[in-house]
């Protein structure tokens, strides 16, 4: 007896939620769109896409919504349609039974800036892609520049490449600044004294610092993490003497810090 009551239970629950599902399902086709619901993660005034950039997409691709019935809008499509800035990381699109589409944009996180010799600009963000620079926004981070040779078409990307394999994809030059801008970047000390990486005629990479008149001769990107222990050794020395008394700091050798007035 209770076990038919346990079934008999169970039925019911079943029959109920085939019953109100459908009756959603019923009433979603019913409803159009009515309202856009755009969120960029981040702050709007520090990115390299807004609103008006998505919507002007939409209408180049004849994506309509108002009006339309929300369960024939194509949500995967129009994700699709968002992934053509290369600034995208993730793209989400949804309806709700209230006929409002949402889109919800991830933007990716640059590390380092890149200006090669040529003069062309373009960013590396945090898991290797390459992205090029946005006219209306310049991202406070890392700038390289120098003898910074690349023969990318970065300003037609689509966001290819990433740190697993990006020594078989671009100039094992880029590769060395995107490993030490990376390192640079996840450590808090290192982000908020380094400013800016030069690639001297010999491809040889220096720092710049933003506290103290010296530059830092780093040479290539091998041995980053015991380099940087080495000029972390030499800062606590010009916390006592100073951070003005050297012209240069050379972190080139192995087993010493040459330091030049």
């Amino acid at each position: 007896m209770k076990k038919f009551k346990y079934i008999s239970l169970w039925l019911g629950i079943i029959i109920y939620l085939v019953v109100v599902l459908g009756f959603v399902s019923d009433n979603q086709g019913k409803v159009v769109c009515n309202a856009i619901n755009i969120y960029i993660q981040g702050d709007d005034k520090k990115s390299f896409i807004n609103n008006n950039d998505v919507l002007m997409l939409m209408d180049k691709k004849h994506f309509k919504y108002i009006g339309v019935p929300i369960d024939s809008l194509n949500t995967m499509m129009l994700e699709n349609f968002m992934y053509q800035y290369p600034a995208v990381k993730k793209a989400d699109a949804y309806t709700n039974i209230d006929g409002i589409l949402n889109i919800v944009i991830k933007q990716r996180k640059p590390v380092v800036r890149i200006i090669n010799n040529n003069g062309r600009s373009f960013y590396i963000d945090e898991n290797g892609f390459i992205m090029p620079g946005s006219e209306r926004f310049t991202a406070y981070v890392l700038v390289a520049n120098g003898f910074i040779n690349d023969n990318l078409l970065v300003e037609r990307t689509k966001s290819v490449f990433n740190k697993d394999s990006l020594g078989n994809l671009i100039p094992s030059q880029l590769l060395d600044l995107y490993n030490l801008s990376d390192f640079i970047n996840d450590d808090d000390l290192w982000n908020a004294q380094i400013e800016q990486i030069y690639v001297n005629d010999i491809n040889e990479l220096v720092l710049v610092p933003r506290v103290g008149s010296h530059l830092i001769l780093f040479g290539n990107a091998d041995q980053i993490e015991m380099k940087f222990r080495k000029l972390k050794s030499i800062y606590k020395i010009f916390n006592t003497i100073g951070w003005n008394r050297y012209r240069t700091i050379n972190l080139k050798f192995r087993n010493q810090i040459i330091c030049t007035k």
